[in-house]
C-alpha cells in the first residue's frame, strides 16, 4: 500500500517519523488517539504510514512500559499487595 501511494517519499518518511515519535512517547493506550488527532489536523501526512508506525512500535513499547511501571510501583509502594494473574 505504501509502495503505490501517491504521497512523496519525503511525506511518507515524515509520517513514519511522526508516528514513531508518538508511539515511543510514554503514553500507552493514548498514543492511538494522539495519532488519529495528528492525522486529522495535518491532512498532508500519509495515514497509512502513521498507522503502520503505530502497529510496529506499540508491539515493542507497550509491554516494557507496563513492566517497568509495575516495577516502579513496587519500589514506591512496597507494602501493597500485588495481585498476579
Amino acid at each position: 500500500m505504501i509502495m503505490v501511494s501517491k504521497s512523496s517519499d519525503h511525506n511518507i518518511a515524515i509520517s513514519m517519523a511522526i508516528g514513531s515519535f508518538i508511539a515511543v512517547f510514554p503514553t500507552p493506550g493514548v498514543s492511538v488517539f494522539i495519532t488519529l488527532f495528528v492525522a486529522a489536523v495535518f491532512k498532508s501526512l500519509n495515514r497509512i504510514a502513521l498507522a503502520l508506525s503505530q502497529a510496529i512500535w506499540n508491539a515493542f513499547t507497550v509491554i516494557p512500559v507496563y513492566w517497568l511501571s509495575l516495577k516502579a510501583g513496587k519500589i514506591i509502594f512496597p507494602s501493597t499487595t500485588v495481585q498476579e494473574f
